[in-house]
């Protein structure tokens, strides 16, 4: 468990654990660690951290950070957050990521940059208006598969997508205004499903 302060893993190579409880605090993982079973993250993550098995996140901040999900993650409040540095998000193929928060932002980089990978299943659970917002030099990229299930999923940022929107009926996918042309949807993608799917803004 880091709960606080600041904890390093180095040394060469890559480490395994069954658990991570990340309450508090900075885990520093210098050298990638890998979590095969429950995990926590409601602290700062600089460095390289995998979790396979079922994780909850709440308020969780990348520094130079990068996350992969290839088990099931929730986003049960609050929102993930970038305080600097080059940070990555990937939802892996074969992996499932809820968000299911009610704040207004799912992801909300301030500060350094950062890019969001989906090559799984991303679901928007939560009603309320939701927004992927990563700045003006980052980018989310969807090849997999993005449920808008109740709410508004909006996506403030730059990105590329060659996957699959589905908008369940009453919910709605949304882009934004911040940027001028920021969403390409390229060949093979599509858009499905009864709901909305409103442009504000791209190509």
């Amino acid at each position: 468990s880091v709960t606080s302060g600041s904890f390093t893993i180095s040394g060469g190579g890559s480490h395994t654990v069954s658990r991570l409880n990340l309450t508090g605090g900075t885990l520093n993982a210098v050298d990638a660690l890998t979590v095969t079973g429950s995990a926590t993250l409601a602290g700062t993550l600089s460095g390289s951290l995998t979790t396979q098995g079922n994780s909850t996140l709440t308020t969780f901040n990348l520094f130079g950070g990068s996350w992969t999900n290839e088990g099931i993650a929730t986003l049960s409040s609050n929102y993930i957050a970038s305080s600097g540095g080059a940070n990555t998000i990937t939802n892996a193929a074969g992996a499932t990521f809820n968000l299911n928060t009610s704040s207004d932002f799912a992801a909300f980089f301030g500060l350094g940059s950062g890019v969001f990978n989906n090559a799984g299943t991303l679901n928007q659970q939560a009603s309320g208006l939701h927004e992927i917002h990563l700045g003006s030099s980052s980018q989310f990229n969807n090849t997999g598969l993005v449920n808008v299930q109740a709410g508004t999923l909006q996506l403030g940022t730059l990105g590329t997508y060659t996957g699959t929107f589905n908008i369940a009926s009453g919910a709605t996918l949304a882009n934004s205004r911040n940027f001028a042309s920021p969403y390409v949807f390229a060949a093979g993608s599509s858009i499905t499903g009864n709901g909305t799917f409103q442009v504000a803004a791209g190509t």
